[in-house]
């Protein structure tokens, strides 16, 4: 009979505000070929949740004597994993550079990191070459996870991303002729949208602009349903549409370059 001591030796947790409940479905983690070999080697095995994943090792003793001797035999001193985004938008709704293509990299032993409640905070820095294959790439040494070791006996680890800020835009075309004379876009929040100024959209049609201006709002996965489009308090349109990260721009505020989110509103 084969004898089990699977024991966890680290678990990473992945935060974004952008998703609901602040739960990110939107990474997976792959460990690169010399981890996976090393894995076999130890009977490590992985166990994946919607946000992260724990890594067990099988071992009667203890996980520091089992990473010393592969240090020794294998000079290898890390587990490595890539960072694959399975949103194609990801980089768009998270607040990182914009424009950035280089790929991310989560390392345990960044001088940056921080230690909080318990819990190992990465912070990620970018390399100058981009990746066609992978988002980041977290490396986690033996040391650091020994060091981060809970009284439950394993590394609790987290990586937090915020929500991209932008300057939302409802360009409101009046294909209905409705009579417009005190057009607003309201909310219930203390967020508030400048006076509409009418343009010419892309496609050459007449529209009324209605900007949150200076104040940026952050992208979120479910609607919030917070801005109505009003004409003298009287709603003309509930429930405004939110932005489609697929759909944005760039946008001069107090002479920064800031990222706009355009929707088209049809009356």
């Amino acid at each position: 009979m084969i004898q089990s001591n699977f024991q966890m030796a680290l678990r990473v947790e992945v935060l974004h505000s952008y998703f609901n409940g602040n739960i990110c479905h939107g990474l997976q983690f792959k460990p690169v070929n010399a981890t996976g070999d090393l894995m076999k080697k130890v009977g490590a095995k992985i166990r994946y949740g919607i946000n992260g994943f724990d890594l067990y090792i099988n071992t009667p003793g203890a996980l520091a004597g089992l990473f010393q001797h592969i240090e020794n035999t294998t000079r290898q001193s890390c587990f490595e994993f890539d960072m694959v985004a399975t949103d194609p938008v990801f980089h768009l709704f998270t607040a990182l550079p914009w424009g950035s293509l280089g790929q991310w990299v989560y390392d345990s032993q960044d001088g940056s990191n921080t230690f909080k409640d318990g819990v190992l905070l990465l912070t990620g820095s970018q390399s100058e070459n981009p990746s066609p294959s992978s988002f980041g790439l977290l490396r986690l040494y033996f040391d650091d996870i020994l060091q981060s070791q809970n009284p439950q006996g394993y590394a609790p680890i987290r990586i937090q991303y915020k929500a991209r800020s932008t300057q939302w835009q409802y360009f409101v075309v009046n294909k209905s002729a409705l009579p417009l004379n005190a057009p607003a876009v309201v909310s219930k929040t203390a967020i508030t949208f400048d006076a509409p100024q009418s343009v010419t959209t892309e496609d050459g049609q007449q529209a009324l602009l209605f900007s949150s201006g200076n104040n940026l709002i952050p992208l979120s996965e479910m609607p919030n349903g917070g801005f109505d489009l009003v004409n003298h308090a009287k709603v003309i349109r509930k429930s405004l549409p939110n932005p489609d990260p697929w759909r944005m721009g760039t946008v001069k505020v107090n002479d920064r370059d800031e990222v706009s989110s355009p929707m088209y509103v049809y009356l």
